[in-house]
């Protein structure tokens, strides 16, 4: 990887070329997280941002959120293996309140409990825009689950859910792909509305055909629950549908 200094430099000048950072198991600094949240509140390139393994922890959580309130073209954000925790998932919850770009918010193996699920829960209902949410291997109960079932009541926008590794009875889990199955028949019709209704705010064309390119092709696939791929999490098998 370059130089991390140089990767910031580039952020901070809007380099066209890049649009995909990989800082995987970097283990970052606190100096070095605040340089690059901070160069993420002016970047108007960068599309997929893979923080995977650097124990961030809650404060860089709140880092990240405060950078996810002002950031306008962030769309995938991988932050598993972080621990984060109840009070970091919070800080992010506020941050999806407000951003209407992100599309996959990655939160595998991290520390997750039924607090914090519940106040992502309170995100789902206002926000339209997130697609894919991955919680698998947290510290989820029937408590934060419940919450999320009620969520996805009022939010018909989210596609898929993992839920995976955590301690949820399976009449909340029947409950919960319920209502993603709806949700993904549902956006069979809708998907184009949404990108239309958002294509006239902050998000460019190029992006936005872009996603439809990836999406469109997919949508004849069946519904499910469970976004599967490779994974230390993958414990069943499910029919699966790959959203990047």
């Amino acid at each position: 990887m370059e130089d991390f200094d140089k990767i910031i430099e580039r952020l901070h000048r809007n380099d066209e070329d890049l649009k995909e950072l990989n800082l995987e198991s970097k283990r970052l600094k606190e100096s070095e997280l605040e340089k690059l949240t901070d160069a993420l509140k002016n970047n108007k390139t960068l599309q997929i941002l893979d923080l995977y393994d650097n124990n961030i922890g809650d404060p860089g959580a709140e880092k990240i959120a405060d950078a996810l309130k002002v950031n306008k073209t962030l769309l995938k954000l991988d932050l598993r293996w972080n621990n984060i925790g109840d009070s970091g998932a919070e800080k992010l919850t506020d941050a999806l309140k407000i951003n209407n770009t992100l599309l996959k918010l990655d939160l595998q193996w991290n520390d997750i409990g039924d607090s914090g699920t519940e106040k992502l829960a309170d995100a789902l209902k206002v926000n339209k825009t997130l697609l894919n949410l991955d919680l698998c291997a947290n510290h989820i109960g029937d408590s934060g689950a419940e919450k999320i079932a009620d969520a996805l009541k009022v939010n018909n926008t989210l596609l898929k859910l993992d839920l995976r590794g955590n301690y949820i009875g399976d009449l909340l889990i029947k409950k919960i792909n319920d209502q993603i199955v709806l949700n993904n028949k549902f956006n069979d019709n809708y998907i184009l509305l949404w990108f239309d209704e958002f294509s006239s705010k902050e998000i460019p064309n190029e992006i936005i055909f872009k996603i439809l390119a990836n999406l469109l092709p997919e949508y004849e696939d069946a519904d499910c629950l469970i976004y599967e791929k490779f994974n230390p999490c993958c414990t069943h098998s499910h029919k699966r549908r790959n959203f990047y």
